[in-house]
């Protein structure tokens, strides 16, 4: 499968319309760029950009992610980090993370291991 930014945003888009995300005010996907990323290090990243609030970076990597049920999940993971930074939690994959992560796992019926 060849990742592409506009498959990256589709799959944020569609997610934005279950729950837990719909409920999270997040933001619109005018104000992330998706980009795709060749990292052997991670399946994806997410970064805020420190001088626009609300505005977000989400990278996934075409050498680790082959399915679009993969892509999808790693969106999802990337969303938690983005509501993370809008409630200014800073625990990156702690507590805070965790719960949040729950919540979406269950929804989604994934593992919360993976993820």
């Amino acid at each position: 499968m060849h990742i592409t930014p506009d498959m990256m945003e589709a799959a944020y888009r569609l997610l934005l319309t279950t729950l837990p995300f719909r409920r999270w005010g997040l933001p619109d996907p005018d104000n992330i760029d998706f980009i795709v990323s060749m990292h052997r290090d991670r399946h994806a990243h997410c970064r805020p950009y420190k001088h626009q609030p609300g505005r977000y970076e989400i990278a996934v990597s075409a050498y680790k992610v082959k399915t679009i049920a993969l892509l999808i999940e790693c969106i999802a993971h990337e969303i938690v980090h983005v509501e993370q930074d809008k409630r200014g939690m800073r625990d990156s994959h702690g507590k805070g993370f965790k719960r949040l992560a729950l919540t979406v796992c269950r929804r989604h019926n994934w593992d919360i291991e993976a993820f």
